[in-house]
């Protein structure tokens, strides 16, 4: 595991194997709550995303893949198991002219939430049929759980570059399958620090990224990973992994 985190660092420009973002939110049953339907269509079959806003441009590359974790099913939701390893973005911003901008006035009204894509990334699945409630009408399931919004966060990599980094710690899923997470960068209408994305909002998207793929089996069929050395890194480093 530690190995394709590894070869996804390597990828990026500077940073072999930095650890990922950063996300404070305790384990919980809260579901976070989503601005806006699930963005549709397929999403870029890359781990790494730039998009340009007011001049600045947005770079997310994420640097750490979750692999695997155990379905929540039926079970009580507050026994549920989050994804491993916790996912991580870096967040990079650069000036018109290219220079990267370790802090500016827009940080505190930067904030990423997950969404839930089918294992090829053509189809959002957030959202699925449930069992009939016991009148007989149809209901719904959300499909993932958890603290599903990070605000930027500053650490540093493995080699000891400061960085700004969104980290997603405690994320389950409903059900047995094989999925992928999209990261969206949103400027929020009003200043992050919530783990709850505020709703009827006029909210910016400013990049998406997408994870590789990870499996959700059964409870009796999950192992966990070893803790990686980005998770230990960012743990020491006061994160909440």
């Amino acid at each position: 595991m530690e190995n394709s985190n590894q070869a996804s660092s390597r990828r990026s420009s500077n940073a072999s194997s930095m650890s990922d973002s950063s996300a404070t939110g305790a384990r919980g049953g809260q579901i976070g709550l989503i601005s806006r339907a699930s963005p549709r269509g397929s999403i870029a079959d890359s781990d790494v995303s730039d998009v340009s806003e007011g001049g600045r441009r947005y770079h997310l590359e994420v640097v750490q893949h979750p692999e695997r974790t155990a379905e929540i099913g039926s079970a009580a939701v507050l026994s549920r198991i989050p994804l491993s390893p916790p996912l991580i973005v870096r967040v990079t911003v650069q000036d018109p002219r290219g220079a990267v901008i370790s802090g500016h006035t827009d940080m505190p009204f930067l904030a990423a939430h997950l969404w839930l894509y089918n294992e090829d990334g053509t189809e959002p699945v957030d959202v699925v049929d449930g069992p009939p409630s016991p009148g007989g009408t149809n209901t719904t399931q959300r499909m993932l759980y958890g603290t599903l919004v990070s605000s930027i966060h500053s650490y540093k990599d493995l080699q000891g570059n400061p960085g700004m980094f969104l980290i997603f710690p405690d994320v389950s899923v409903r059900r047995c399958g094989t999925y992928r997470l999209l990261v969206s960068l949103m400027k929020l209408a009003t200043p992050a620090g919530s783990t709850v994305m505020p709703v009827g909002m006029d909210n910016t998207t400013l990049a998406s990224v997408r994870t590789r793929p990870f499996n959700v089996v059964s409870q009796s069929e999950y192992s966990a990973p070893p803790p990686t050395a980005l998770t230990n890194s960012f743990h020491r480093q006061g994160a909440r992994m």
